[in-house]
């Protein structure tokens, strides 16, 4: 997890994107979590004795970790929410994003763990305070909530709970946290017996056993502090550094919402799922990288010494330079190259 959060921003430090790279790499990550979706949906239509109850449910996600399925159906749920709010997007494109979503936040809600769609939620309602301080953007956030409200409230609530037997709404009803805030409080007192080097990796499970019982974190920032004392305590705010920058940043409404939607899931996924899967890492990382707007998308390349950019290759012409060449390639798409020339 911390390590590979480390080599993400790293590398993304030296990425910039446009806005058509920036939406590819956002569709890479949209289409493998659908699959994941259409896995759980498989799971629930061919169970053989499929019953709900107020814990999560193994069958609704697809055999695997509710909790992991669930964050992931989340994100993608997220990840739709950007393509629908693509103003360049037309309304085919928008309308087919809109119908992932639904279909993710379902799947998501059917596993029964809250985490997930809580941290779509988050992650929206920060990328919407800053939408709304745009007039274009406010419009469509407006039409969205708005669809969006409709079709939960008179569709998905009533057809879920028809199918659960009540059983969904008491779920989310429930405001237990099944443990967590226990294993935050034997955290914070393991931390305080070591203050400075804490108690090293891994060892923090092995004395929630005497307060609570023998379970990893759920929460990576308790976790750093009872396992790494005072390195963790300045590591949780050298993220919290890097996060507000990267925000402050970020061009425009539009950009610095997608990069707090961005930080806000991976921060509430860290809160609640620790860092049991590589998204939040690759999703704070993505943000450091720089993203272009249409003025200086076409000079990318010229800028920046040591700077990778995605370069596209038009080999037609260098066929043309080359008349003995023996080989051709229409294009040659989001490949790196080091930029030679800098400022």
């Amino acid at each position: 997890g911390p390590l590979a959060l480390a080599v993400s921003a790293i590398f993304f430090a030296h990425v910039k994107l446009s806005r058509e790279q920036l939406y590819k790499m956002l569709l890479m990550l949209l289409a493998p979590v659908v699959g994941i979706a259409c896995v759980t949906l498989f799971s629930v239509v061919t169970a053989a004795n499929l019953s709900f109850s107020g814990a999560a449910n193994s069958v609704g996600s697809g055999g695997f970790g509710p909790n992991q399925v669930s964050a992931a159906l989340g994100l993608g749920a997220l990840i739709a929410f950007w393509f629908v709010m693509d103003a360049k997007a037309d309304w085919r494109a928008r309308t087919a994003a809109f119908a992932a979503m639904i279909f993710l936040i379902i799947q998501s809600a059917l596993t029964f763990s809250r985490g997930g769609l809580y941290n779509a939620g988050g992650a929206i309602v920060l990328a919407a305070l800053f939408l709304l301080r745009n007039a274009r953007a406010r419009t469509t956030l407006i039409v969205f909530v708005a669809l969006l409200s409709f079709a939960t409230y008179f569709l998905i609530l009533p057809h879920l709970d028809a199918v659960t037997g009540g059983a969904l709404g008491e779920r989310f009803q429930d405001t237990n946290l099944t443990g967590r805030d226990v294993l935050i409080q034997a955290d914070l007192g393991i931390w305080m017996k070591n203050p400075v080097w804490g108690v090293g990796p891994g060892r923090s499970a092995l004395m929630h056993l005497a307060l609570f019982r023998d379970s990893a974190s759920h929460t990576e920032f308790s976790r750093l502090l009872a396992e790494h004392g005072a390195l963790g305590l300045v590591s949780i705010l050298l993220l919290v550094t890097m996060a507000l920058r990267n925000v402050s940043r970020a061009r425009g409404a539009t950009g610095k919402a997608l990069t707090a939607s961005l930080l806000g899931w991976s921060f509430l996924f860290m809160m609640n799922v620790a860092m049991r899967t590589v998204a939040p890492s690759f999703l704070i990382g993505l943000t450091f990288a720089r993203l272009l707007t249409e003025d200086d998308t076409g000079d990318a390349q010229a800028r920046g010494r040591g700077v990778w950019t995605y370069a596209t290759i038009d080999t037609a012409k260098d066929d043309a330079a080359r008349p003995g060449a023996t080989w051709r390639a229409a294009n040659w798409r989001s490949l790196f190259r080091r930029s030679s020339s800098h400022e």
